[in-house]
C-alpha cells in the first residue's frame, strides 16, 4: 500500500491525495479518512512510464477509470521528491504487473435490491456480476459500463435457507473506506450456492 500527496496533471493541474491498494489506484483532495473518494483508476495491464521532460513525473498509460468506460486512458502525475517520485513509480510498476488475480472466478447475472428496477415489485434491478480474487465488479449488462466495485475482505456471507437471496455485509464500496450492506438474488440454487461459495472464500482473502 502507498499513500501521498502528488500532482495530478490535466487541463489543470491540481495537487490530489494519491492512495494504492493492490491494483487500485485512487484521489481525493484531502488525507482524511472520511473524504470523498474522486476517482478511482485500475492499473493492471497498464504502463508506468518515467516522464521524458518534466522532472519527478510519470505517466500511467492506458488505466481503466472506475465507473467509467472500458478504453483506457493516460494519467501523468507528480511526485514532491526525487525519492518519493521512486517509490511510486517502482509501486506503480508493480501494480501495473498484476494479471494472476486477472481470472474471472465466477460470473453472472444476479438481482440486486434497492435499485430503480421493478423486477418483483421490491425495487431490484438485474446486473452482470463478475468476481475476481477478492473483487466483485457489477454493471447493467456483460460488457458494459461499471457500475460498482466492491472489496470484500473482511465481509460477510448470509445466505437464506428459504429463497434464492443472500447478503453480502460489509463490503468496501469503491475503495471507500466504510462498508454497507447488499442484497442480491441469484436465479437459480444451484448458481446461488456457486456464488455463495466463492463469495465466502473472496471475504476470507488477505491479498492486498
Amino acid at each position: 500500500m502507498m499513500e501521498g500527496w502528488l500532482l495530478k496533471r490535466g487541463k489543470q493541474d491540481h495537487r490530489r491525495y494519491c492512495s494504492l491498494k493492490g491494483w487500485n489506484l485512487s484521489w481525493k483532495t484531502s488525507n482524511d479518512t472520511s473524504g470523498e473518494v474522486l476517482g478511482v483508476l485500475d492499473l493492471r495491464g497498464s504502463k508506468c512510464v518515467p516522464h521524458a521532460k518534466v522532472p519527478l513525473t510519470f505517466t500511467i498509460e492506458g488505466g481503466i477509470p472506475l465507473n467509467s468506460s472500458k478504453m483506457g486512458k493516460d494519467y501523468t502525475l507528480t511526485a514532491d521528491s526525487e525519492e518519493t517520485f521512486k517509490q511510486w513509480k517502482e509501486a506503480c510498476e508493480k501494480a501495473c504487473e498484476l494479471k494472476d488475480k486477472d481470472k474471472v472466478q465466477q460470473k453472472g447475472y444476479l438481482l440486486k435490491e434497492g435499485g430503480k428496477g421493478f423486477l418483483s415489485g421490491k425495487g431490484q434491478d438485474k446486473r452482470w456480476f463478475e468476481l475476481k480474487g477478492h473483487i466483485v465488479t457489477y454493471s447493467e449488462h456483460e460488457g458494459g459500463k461499471l457500475s460498482g466495485q466492491l472489496d470484500l475482505r473482511g465481509a460477510r456471507v448470509k445466505c437464506s435457507s428459504e429463497s434464492l437471496s443472500f447478503t453480502l455485509d460489509g463490503p468496501i464500496l469503491n475503495v471507500q473506506k466504510k462498508g454497507k450492506s447488499y442484497e442480491l438474488a441469484a436465479l437459480t440454487f444451484e448458481e446461488m450456492r456457486d456464488w455463495t461459495e466463492k463469495l465466502k472464500k473472496a471475504c476470507e482473502s488477505q491479498e492486498i
